[in-house]
């Protein structure tokens, strides 16, 4: 008699009692290693399972760096921006100094003063040549300004035109309106029109020739700041013609202000040579 059981294959003893479940064939499952293949499955899952966790973690750690590394150059980047400002604040304090203006309490407290001052008022009058510009107000501030400019050294003066080109005439005009007895300009335009005849005439000066060249000098900004520019060009065109008939022979500064268009000394009827018209 066959033994309980059967046999599974001709001359082979079937699976003993409790052993792993036949499949088709009469086979058992495969073993490996003493690992069932569905224990395999198993573990290869917990492995996938593992790997992506630690996927994620790698993800998570760069994402902190990276916000890390953003959080750092931004705040290098804010405290660089502070430093620019406090330099700039030194500069404009060593501008002061250097200068001779006003300390900036005195102008905040003239700003606080005049509710019309606006945030440029704190800067230099300076010429304009666009007209919305000349419709501009003066502020108190900025005459304020003018009053208390001074220069310690000539490179200081240079700096300044170069700085604030058009501020000296604007200086130069405040000045002259004051010493003829001329009320401040209310607007750019206004005092960019100042007629300097009047300071011209008192300016002291004894010489004749020296009354001459500033009466002259004193029209032609006059003439430009009215912008009639044509016309000062004629100035300036007809004062070269005036010096050169001054160095000719048998010529004088007296005589050569026949061609001069300054008011002078000879009449209307006086005669023009051909030499005043040649260069």
């Amino acid at each position: 008699m066959f033994p309980p059981g059967g046999l599974g294959v001709a001359g082979a003893p079937g699976p003993a009692a409790g052993g792993p479940p036949a499949v088709d064939g009469g086979l058992a499952p495969a073993i490996v290693g003493g690992v069932a293949d569905h224990e395999l499955d198993i573990l290869k899952e917990v492995l996938e399972k593992m790997q992506l966790g630690q996927a994620d973690l790698a993800e998570k750690v760069d994402k902190k760096a990276k916000k890390k590394k953003q959080k750092k150059a931004s705040g290098s980047s804010s405290s660089a921006g502070k430093h620019k400002k406090k330099k700039k604040k030194k500069k404009g304090k060593k501008d002061s100094k250097k200068f001779g203006i006003a300390s900036s309490s005195s102008s905040s407290s003239s700003s606080e003063d005049d509710s019309s001052v606006s945030s440029d008022d704190a800067k230099f009058l300076q010429w304009s040549v666009a007209g919305e510009g000349r419709k501009r107000k003066i502020a108190d501030a900025q005459l304020l300004r003018f009053q208390t400019l001074r220069f310690k050294k000539r490179g200081d003066l240079l700096t300044f035109a170069t700085r604030f080109p058009g501020a000296l005439i604007m200086h130069f005009l405040t000045q002259a309106r004051s010493k003829a007895g001329l009320p401040p300009a209310k607007k750019v335009g206004a005092l960019m029109e100042t007629d300097l005849a009047r300071w011209a005439e008192q300016s002291g000066l004894k010489e004749i020739r020296d009354q001459r060249e500033v009466l002259f000098l004193a029209r032609l900004i006059s003439t430009i700041g009215a912008r009639r520019v044509p016309e000062a060009m004629d100035l300036m065109a007809m004062r070269i013609r005036e010096v050169l008939l001054a160095k000719k022979e048998g010529q004088s500064w007296e005589k050569a202000a026949v061609v001069a268009l300054t008011p002078g000394s000879l009449g209307p009827a006086s005669p023009v040579p051909d030499a005043g018209l040649m260069l």
